[in-house]
């Protein structure tokens, strides 16, 4: 399997994750994420909480991260390779990566989640790492996740972690609500049309970068630590390097208990991303998404 070029650096002010140690104590995430988030959430479909990760779990997804990287799974590609913009994107190596085990089992994220969904029940759908390094990568299209997904149903949700600082004119974008609206057909991130849909049979997606003075965008100034909590069905893009900039972010995707595989891929012979093998021998459509290859993070095993 070819390797990533991206090699592996400290922050671009020259410091490590583990500068930030210090305190012993966790987040009282209890404290923190509030029923207000959680009404937020069903609402806005988007919510940013600042300082919600701890620095000594930063270092676990930090090192992490770098395993990742050393090894790339098969679901490896560098996005816009060639171009001069390129950056590096992996998913789905949760089952391989002991530091992403460690942290779902023993950190707060999956409680939550858990509890942002308001699930009886929480499994990981999948891990995916996104590496900006330089001034020059390119943003991410706008796009919606969920029409790429093999899952249907209202309990689904990301936390975005990044490990560098981002300013808030780099960080990605959201339109809050539009998981309530139009399902679109994602993006073939094509450079000369980015509203090229993925899905064809689905509606093409607005020229939103064309048309800001028209949507409801939201962003912040992220430090490490923040934590944005994302529907699938939520419109988002951007994310650019600036000069000198550096971009390290996990985003960890998550489903609750009325999730059931969604037939759109095989009914109009489409292939989601990520794609898993076989599943479809094993899970009909419309059944709950109950696999190996989705572990259950709570309650715990």
């Amino acid at each position: 399997m070819k390797k990533s070029r991206i090699s592996w650096f400290s922050r671009a002010d020259g410091s490590s994750i583990r500068d930030l140690l210090g305190s012993t104590q966790d987040t009282d995430w209890r404290s923190r994420v509030t029923p207000e988030m959680q009404e937020q959430y069903r609402r806005d479909g988007v919510v940013y909480i600042p300082q919600l990760i701890h620095p000594e779990w930063l270092a676990l997804i930090e090192q992490g991260m770098r395993r990742n990287v050393a090894n790339p799974g098969y679901n490896s590609v560098q996005m816009h390779e060639g171009s001069g913009g390129e950056y590096l994107m992996d998913y789905d190596n949760y089952h391989v990566n002991p530091e992403y085990q460690y942290l779902l089992e023993h950190s707060p994220v999956a409680d939550i989640m858990q509890y942002l969904l308001d699930t009886e029940e929480l499994w990981l759908f999948h891990d995916q790492i996104f590496v900006k390094q330089g001034g020059d990568n390119m943003p991410t299209f706008w796009h919606q996740d969920l029409p790429y997904w093999i899952l249907e149903g209202s309990q689904l949700g990301s936390m975005w972690i990044t490990l560098d600082p981002v300013p808030r004119e780099y960080c990605l974008e959201f339109v809050p609500g539009s998981h309530r609206g139009t399902q679109y057909g994602g993006t073939t991130f094509n450079p000369d049309d980015p509203t090229e849909p993925a899905f064809p049979t689905l509606p093409r997606i607005p020229n939103i970068e064309a048309e800001r003075d028209k949507w409801d965008i939201v962003a912040w100034d992220i430090t490490p630590g923040d934590a944005v909590i994302i529907h699938p069905g939520v419109l988002h893009g951007g994310g650019a390097t600036g000069p000198g900039g550096l971009r390290r972010t996990i985003t960890i995707r998550f489903y609750g208990d009325d999730v059931v595989l969604d037939g759109r891929f095989e009914r109009e012979r489409q292939v989601p991303a990520p794609h898993y093998p076989g599943l479809a021998l094993r899970i009909k459509p419309g059944e709950k998404v109950r696999d190996p290859r989705f572990p259950r993070l709570r309650p715990r095993p």
